[in-house]
């Protein structure tokens, strides 16, 4: 970079083109994203990195997020089971592995979805088994662990 400005007998350079388009470059630069690297976050704008990056917790970057499998029911999909009603979840279909659980399970009302306590047993194979004394519509949200 070189100075600018006036100087008795001399024509003022100009402003290095180099520095002044990175500038106007980096001034006109709106995030429209966000680049995840080497467990760095940085916001990009047209694909390119810009601004300072956050280093992620745990260094990596690479922490799984949570999967959900989230579905509604109907109450012809119980089954009666010694005088109280099953819902059965297969593994096959939340597909949240042998260790999956159920974070939430709502009833369809009226008014929309009000939560339930429910009792749920998941089998060794990852089936998930939901009990109810009634059947009802509504809504369950297994999460993988």
């Amino acid at each position: 970079m070189e100075a600018s400005g006036l100087a008795e007998g001399q024509v003022p350079a100009e402003p290095t083109p180099d520095i002044y388009s990175q500038l106007v470059e980096q001034l006109s630069k709106k995030a429209d994203g966000l680049l995840l690297e080497n467990g760095r976050l940085w916001l990009t704008a047209q694909g390119v990195a810009i601004g300072p990056s956050v280093v992620l917790p745990q260094g990596q970057g690479e922490t799984p997020v949570p999967q959900r499998y989230v579905c509604d029911f109907l109450p012809d999909q119980f089954t009666e089971q010694e005088g109280r009603y099953q819902l059965a979840i297969p593994q096959e279909q939340h597909q949240m592995g042998i260790s999956g659980a159920v974070i939430e399970l709502t009833r369809q009302t009226e008014l929309g979805f009000e939560n339930v306590a429910i009792q749920y047993r998941r089998q060794s194979n990852g089936d998930i088994l939901v009990y109810a004394y009634q059947p009802f519509a509504g809504r369950i949200v297994i999460e993988g662990v």
